[in-house]
């Protein structure tokens, strides 16, 4: 899971300081822009390589999160644009998470382990639910 649904719940709120607020405009904008991203990955797949499509983007994106979630006095402007950066960053890189199962894999693998991460997630996610309402009767 990346953290792509991180920044886009908080999209609303750095949107709405430049006027964007209101939902449509901005989920409109950061889907075109994520849109952007993966049409530019589709289009020079081949010609670059997927190495070089996939490493840079995780690099740029790496570089980013910790700036827009650390430096709280950063200047509006600029996390609107390591924000939209992001956006279309991530959205390349990720879509070749699509594209190495079907080139590596055979097919009958190809399709049947993309279930496994979030059934784990929701295991996961209902373990700690159970641990934290034991606590809490405990308490």
């Amino acid at each position: 899971m990346t953290p792509y649904f991180a920044i886009a719940t908080f999209a609303d709120d750095v949107l709405s300081k430049f006027g964007f607020s209101g939902g449509w405009a901005g989920g409109v904008g950061l889907s075109a822009l994520a849109t952007a991203g993966v049409v530019t990955t589709v289009l020079l797949i081949d010609k670059l390589g997927r190495r070089i499509l996939t490493v840079p983007g995780q690099w740029i994106c790496t570089g980013i999160l910790p700036v827009i979630g650390l430096w709280t006095s950063a200047p509006a402007i600029l996390v609107l644009v390591l924000f939209l950066a992001f956006s279309y960053f991530n959205a390349g890189y990720t879509t070749l998470t699509q594209v190495y199962p079907a080139e590596v894999f055979p097919g009958h693998l190809r399709g049947s382990q993309h279930r496994h991460g979030p059934e784990h997630g929701r295991s996961r996610r209902r373990r700690l639910a159970r641990r934290s309402a034991l606590a809490m009767a405990r308490a």
